[in-house]
């Protein structure tokens, strides 16, 4: 099961400092007590080397927040980048990026959702854990009115960009009921020459069985969502197959995933998994009925997959964008 990342973004809390002064009194211990035993008076020059190499432990442990020294050993930042992690942006220069919060819409109003201080709260704590999971451990976030501002000191423009535009994607999942007659009704949907109440025509990318060439079709679903985002308690890549993802409901999402199916018909009713408004696959209904496990497919690369499951762990309840990216200099 993958689980977002631990914080690491903010300056360190206060259990850490805790940290840092215990482990800086053990260290202070350890000199007094080989000072005190005689063990240097019998042999200065390693006595000299030990007590060097418990002082620069020490410093270390002041610069070096402890839960960040893992990530150091595992080459995933530097340890230059995390004793600068706190520096002002003005100091060393980048880039500062300013995002817009849009409002959400209501799925059975199609109203907008008034976007409220807890909502703003939520974007900002969901990037915070992207920009973790990227081992970015010097950016600051700012929440200003429905704006979220993100410093990110020795970033050039295009690379501030590179980075955030895809911490921003919505991963609006969704499952539908497919329409019995999608096959000859989606086309003429899909192009406005049809209407059926309560249903859109979405596209979808398919693969010649044989010539292995992707073409598009219609798909005809019901609007009314099934499942969302909101129900995913986890995503995992399957390792036999690197474009297929599995996915494990909550409870309360098993019993309306449970509750969904069981109105359909087995081998005749098809279900479909939209993402980000398109169908991404449909299959026919087996079962008498699914629950909380179920399996999505046809993803186009492991990447593709990869991006996927880091957007439905940590869902955006409100769709952001990028208003304005800043280069910042550094003060001389």
């Amino acid at each position: 099961m993958l689980t977002p990342s631990s914080p690491i973004l903010s300056s360190p809390a206060p259990e850490s400092t805790t940290a840092t002064i215990f482990t800086g009194l053990i260290l202070a211990s350890i000199i007094f007590w080989f000072i005190t035993s005689g063990k240097l008076k019998r042999n200065p020059a390693a006595g000299a080397t030990i007590i060097l190499i418990i002082i620069v432990a020490f410093i270390t442990f002041i610069f070096v927040n402890p839960s960040n020294l893992g990530r150091i050993i595992r080459s995933e930042t530097t340890l230059s980048e995390v004793i600068n992690a706190n520096k002002d942006i003005q100091t060393v220069g980048g880039t500062s990026v300013t995002l817009e919060v849009e409002p959400s819409i209501d799925p059975h109003t199609g109203k907008e959702i008034t976007i409220t201080p807890e909502a703003m709260d939520a974007a900002k704590n969901i990037l915070e854990n992207r920009l973790n999971a990227k081992g970015i451990i010097n950016a600051s976030l700012y929440i200003n009115d429905n704006q979220i501002k993100i410093h990110l000191p020795n970033f050039s423009p295009e690379e501030a960009e590179s980075t955030i535009t895809p911490l921003i994607t919505t991963a609006q999942l969704s499952i539908h009921q497919v329409h019995r007659n999608s096959r000859n009704l989606a086309d003429a949907v899909a192009a406005g020459k049809e209407i059926i109440p309560g249903h859109i025509a979405l596209k979808h990318q398919e693969t010649d069985h044989h010539t292995k060439e992707k073409y598009i079709t219609n798909i005809l679903i019901k609007r009314r969502k099934e499942i969302t985002s909101n129900s995913v308690k986890a995503a995992y890549i399957d390792p036999r197959d690197y474009t297929t993802i599995r996915i494990e409901l909550t409870q309360e999402g098993g019993e309306k995933m449970k509750a969904f199916t069981k109105t359909l018909t087995p081998r005749v009713d098809m279900i479909a998994t939209v993402l980000n408004g398109k169908v991404i696959n449909y299959a026919t209904l087996n079962a008498t009925f699914l629950s909380r496990h179920f399996v999505i497919t046809g993803l186009n690369s492991k990447q593709e997959a990869t991006d996927l499951i880091k957007a439905l762990q940590n869902p955006l309840q409100n769709p952001l964008k990028i208003i304005n990216t800043t280069h910042i200099k550094p003060t001389k």
